[in-house]
Order: structure tokens, then sequence, then C-alpha cells
């Protein structure tokens, strides 16, 4: 089988038919590791070499290697639709419709929230109707997982699922498993699904943001108390 630039651009955009967007440099990594795996024979069939190289998406952090599929500045949306097939990946989710306390566990009142990721942009979503491929154990059996959207309605840049509009592919990376379990036997009593310095009901895109900002006060609280020690010596 003969692999060049154009057979992994080719193999690149049946990646996106599918909602995967992802570097060709990561592409071509794991076609290599397949050319070293398996035999001729399989190495044949493209459909096959496409399973593949799905199987391998699934389990690896798209932070690492999407290339984004989500519209521009997705936080600005208001009563528009994503019409395009995105996959994305799950980074926490919690079960909203509890209190704080309660919400690692399945519940009549249960409604998730979503941190996702293309790998370039952070979304928050919302399970608008209950989708039952859907388990908060996810959250330590397989984080990472990746779902698939299409035709989304968005409400201020909030992604409202339902079943109609969501499936789960499934994937477990391997980094995020280890992590998460390091944290639960360092901190069993910390919820797992709520990061420590986000707040869940912001948006993930202005962590980054405020951050700048703390430090901008705290340099800005320095000067100012190296002025007044100024001023005391004089």
């Amino acid at each position: 089988m003969s692999v060049n630039n154009q057979y992994i651009e080719n193999l690149q955009n049946q990646l996106k038919q599918l909602g995967c967007y992802v570097e060709s440099e990561w592409i071509t990594l794991k076609l290599n590791q397949i050319i070293i795996q398996k035999t001729r024979t399989i190495l044949n069939e493209e459909e096959e070499i496409l399973k593949l190289i799905i199987s391998e998406f699934l389990d690896t952090d798209l932070k690492k290697i999407g290339t984004g599929c989500l519209p521009a500045n997705i936080s600005t949306m208001h009563k528009q639709t994503i019409e395009n097939k995105c996959i994305v990946q799950v980074e926490e989710m919690i079960n909203f419709g509890e209190p704080h306390e309660k919400r690692m566990k399945e519940s009549k009142l249960r409604m998730f929230k979503f941190w996702l990721t293309d790998g370039k942009q952070d979304v928050y979503a919302m399970e608008y109707r209950k989708i039952n491929d859907f388990l908060i154990d996810d959250n330590f059996k397989r984080p990472g997982m990746k779902i698939v959207i299409q035709n989304v309605f968005v409400r201020r840049g909030l992604l409202l699922l339902s079943p109609e509009n969501v499936s789960v592919l499934g994937g477990c990376v391997p980094e995020m498993l280890k992590e998460r379990n390091e944290e639960l036997n360092q901190n069993p009593n910390q919820n797992p699904n709520q990061n420590p310095n986000q707040n869940p009901n912001q948006n993930p895109n202005q962590n980054s943001n405020q951050n700048q900002n703390q430090n901008q006060n705290q340099n800005q609280n320095q000067n100012q108390n190296q002025n007044q020690n100024q001023n005391q010596k004089n």
C-alpha cells in the first residue's frame, strides 16, 4: 500500500465526514503504527483502516490532536443550530438536577450538564431531554469519552442535547482515567466532577481571562503597597 500525502488527505476527509476533525500528523503516526502491526491483507482494505483509526481516536485526548469542528465563538451563539456533524469529547458531567452533595448519583431529578471540547474550543451543554446512553458513572469509568452531535440548538452559548441530536460513541482516555483515579485516591470526599477552580455556571473559555485579570489585580496591589512603603520612608 502506498502511503503518501494524498492518501493521508483522503483519509482525513473521510474522517471529517464522520465528524472527526484531527491533525494529519496524528493520522500519519497511527497509520504507520498500523502498517507495522497489521498484515498487508488488512491494509489493503480502506474500510478496515478507517475503523482502526477511529478506534485509536476514541481513546486519544482530543485536546492534543483535535483541529476543531464547532462554530467559531460558539459561546456567543444564541437561538442558532449547529447543523454539521461534530465529534466532541466529554471533559466533565454532573447531575445538575440534584443538590451539590447528591450530584454523583442517578435520580428522578436527573439533569446532566456537560463540559465538552472539540480540541480547540470548550463549551457547556445541557441534557434537554433524557439520553439513556449517558450514565453518571461515565465520569469514572470512561473519562474523555466521545459523542457525536448534529443539528443541536444553541441558546446563549449552551448546547441543548436530546436523543435526536447526540449519539454516544464511547472511548476512554487512559491518561484522564489515571488522573481521575489519583484525584479520587487523594481526595476521597471531593466531588470529582467539580473542578475547584471553575464556576459550573461559567463558560469554560473564560477561565484564562479571569486568571489574567486576577494576576493583574495582584500586581496592582503589590505596586500600591510598594508606593505606600516608599511614602512612609520619605
